[in-house]
C-alpha cells in the first residue's frame, strides 16, 4: 500500500466546482454559525458527459382498483431496471438512490406531478424523469408515460397504451425501447426472458417500497417469483438479511446468466456481505463487471460497483482509482463523494491495523493525517452536494473526530440528529457513534450523551437485541439506564 493518493489525469486538469445553489439555505439553515468545514479537498479531472440519469416515477393513479395501482407502480420498478439499468446510462441511481431519495423528500412513494418533479434535488444525478397516469379497471385500463429533461422541465415524448393489464404487461418492452431512444439511448431489444406477467408487476408495486417491512408470506412470495423474475430477484437481494442464503445464491446465479450486463444487479450483487455470496459467483460477477466498465468506464454505478469488489478482494490502489472515478463521473452527486470518503477512510483503518500507535513512524503519521482529512473532505462535500444526507453528517462527525476537529465533529452530529435517516439501519450506528463521541475518551460530554441514550431509549425502531447491545458498549450503568426505557 505505497500509493494512497488519487490518480490525477495528465491533461485537462479542473476543480470540479458544485452546482450552483448548492450551499444553500437548506444547508446553512440547520448549522451554527461558525461551523467551519476542515477537510482537504482533492482536486478531480472531470469526465466527459457519463449518459443520462433516468428515474421513472409510478404513475399517478386514477382508478378505483388497488390492483391497477400496484401494477402501474411495478411498471415503473420494471423500467427503472431495464431502462436504467443499462450500462449506457450513466448516472442511474440503483434501488437504494431512489429508496434515499424518496425518504429524503418525505414521500410514502415516487408517485409525481410535473410541479413536483421541478423540485427534484440535482444532486441524485438525475438528467430525465419519466411520469406517469394509469386509469381504468384490470380489464380496461390505460397506462400512458411523459418523459421531461430536468431541470429545464423540457418535455420530450409521451406515450400511452391501452388494454387489459395482461396486455399492457406484454406491451413494456415497447415502452422500454421507446423510452430509451427518448432519452439518447440506442436498446438492442429487451432480452425475452426480462418479461414480468400483470400479476408478478402488481405485486413488485405493492411491495417495493416495503421490502424490510414485508412478512414471512410476502418473503416467500417474492423468493418463488423470483425464480423467472429478474426483479423480483433483484429486489431479493436488496432484503437479503431476511432471505435463506441458498435461495439467495441461487437468484444470483441466475441474474449473473440471464442478465449479466444489466448494471443495477451487477451493483446490488457488489454490496451482498461476502459470507452470503460463494466465492466463485463473486469471481464471475467481477468479471462481468470489469468486461462492462471496459466498455463504459463513465459509468458511475458500474465504478462504485467495482470499487466495492476491490475493496472485497483487499486491492486498496484499485478501489481508490474507482472511487475517485466515480467522483469524476457524477461530482454533482452526493453518494460518489461518500464513496470516496469510505474508500479513504478504509485506507487510513488499513494504517492503523498494521501499526500500533506507539510504533507508528513519523512518515506513516503524515500519510495518515492527509488520509484522514482528505476523508473528511469528501464527506463535507457530499453534505454540501446533499444537505440532508443524513449519512454524510454521520461520516462527518466521526471523521472530524478522528482528523482532530471536535468542534465540527460535536456539530456534525447535532446536524445529522435533526434529519430523517436513510434507512431504519442506520439508526444503530447513529446511537453507537454518538455514545462514543461523547463518551470519556472523545468529547467527555455527560449531559450530551444522556441526552443521546433517553432518544435512544424512545426510539421505538431499535430492536432489543440493539438496545443491549449499546447498553453493553457504553460501560456506564447510569447512560444503560436510559437506553433501556421505552415509550
Amino acid at each position: 500500500m505505497r500509493h494512497f493518493f488519487l490518480v490525477l489525469y495528465l491533461a485537462g486538469l479542473v476543480l470540479i466546482q458544485l452546482s450552483p445553489g448548492c450551499e444553500n439555505a437548506a444547508l446553512a439553515e440547520g448549522l451554527p454559525a461558525d461551523f467551519k468545514f476542515n477537510g482537504t479537498i482533492d482536486r478531480i479531472a472531470a469526465s466527459p458527459n457519463p449518459g443520462p440519469g433516468l428515474v421513472v416515477c409510478e404513475p399517478i393513479s386514477k382508478t378505483n382498483s388497488t390492483r391497477v395501482a400496484d401494477f402501474g407502480a411495478g411498471t415503473s420498478a420494471w423500467l427503472d431496471f431495464v431502462v436504467g439499468g443499462q450500462p449506457q446510462c450513466g448516472r442511474t441511481t440503483g434501488l437504494h438512490g431512489l429508496d434515499v431519495l424518496r425518504i429524503e423528500l418525505e414521500r410514502p412513494d415516487l408517485r409525481m406531478t410535473e410541479k413536483e418533479i421541478s423540485k427534484l434535488p440535482s444532486c441524485f444525478g438525475i438528467s430525465h424523469v419519466a411520469t406517469g397516469l394509469i386509469e381504468g379497471t384490470p380489464k380496461n385500463c390505460r397506462l400512458t408515460y411523459r418523459i421531461y429533461k430536468v431541470p429545464e422541465l423540457k418535455v420530450l415524448a409521451s406515450r400511452t397504451i391501452r388494454g387489459s393489464l395482461d396486455g399492457l404487461a406484454r406491451q413494456l418492452p415497447g415502452v422500454a425501447a421507446w423510452m430509451s431512444k427518448s432519452i439518447g439511448v440506442k436498446q438492442r431489444g429487451v432480452p425475452s426472458n426480462i418479461y414480468d406477467s400483470a400479476s408478478t408487476l402488481s405485486f413488485i408495486g405493492n411491495i417495493r417500497w416495503r421490502l424490510d417491512k414485508a412478512n414471512a408470506a410476502e418473503n416467500k412470495h417474492l423468493i418463488r417469483l423470483a425464480s423467472a423474475s429478474p426483479l423480483a430477484g433483484l429486489l431479493c437481494i436488496e432484503c437479503e438479511q431476511k432471505q435463506d442464503p441458498k435461495d439467495v445464491r441461487l437468484i444470483v446465479d441466475r441474474l449473473v446468466k440471464t442478465y449479466p450486463n444489466n448494471v443495477l444487479m451487477l451493483a446490488q450483487v457488489s454490496q451482498m456481505e461476502t459470507e452470503r455470496i460463494p466465492l466463485y459467483l463473486l469471481s464471475r460477477c467481477s468479471k462481468q463487471l470489469e468486461a462492462n466498465v471496459k466498455r463504459f468506464p463513465n459509468n458511475c454505478l458500474l465504478q462504485s460497483a467495482e470499487a466495492e469488489y476491490k475493496f472485497k478482494r483487499f486491492k486498496p490502489d484499485e478501489q481508490l482509482a474507482a472511487a475517485n472515478h466515480c467522483v469524476s463521473n457524477s461530482p454533482d452527486t452526493s453518494r460518489t463523494w461518500l464513496r470516496l470518503s469510505w474508500t479513504l477512510g478504509c485506507l487510513a483503518d488499513n494504517i492503523r491495523r498494521a501499526h500500533p500507535s506507539e510504533k507508528i513512524t513519523l512518515d506513516e503519521q503524515q500519510k495518515l493525517h492527509a488520509l484522514d482529512l482528505r476523508s473528511l473532505g469528501a464527506a463535507e462535500q457530499s453534505a454540501k452536494v446533499d444537505p440532508l444526507n443524513a449519512r454524510a453528517w454521520y461520516e462527518i462527525s466521526r471523521h472530524a473526530s478522528v482528523a482532530g476537529f471536535p468542534e465540527e465533529a460535536d456539530q456534525a452530529f447535532q446536524m445529522l440528529m435533526k434529519l430523517k435517516h436513510d434507512v431504519d439501519t442506520d439508526l444503530f450506528s447513529n446511537y453507537s457513534w454518538g455514545l462514543e463521541l461523547y463518551g470519556p475518551h472523545r468529547l467527555n460530554d455527560r449531559t450530551k450523551r444522556i441526552e443521546i441514550a433517553k432518544r435512544a431509549g424512545n426510539d421505538v425502531r431499535l430492536s432489543q437485541s440493539q438496545r443491549q447491545k449499546l447498553i453493553r458498549d457504553t460501560e456506564d450503568s447510569e447512560v444503560g439506564s436510559f437506553i433501556n426505557r421505552s415509550k
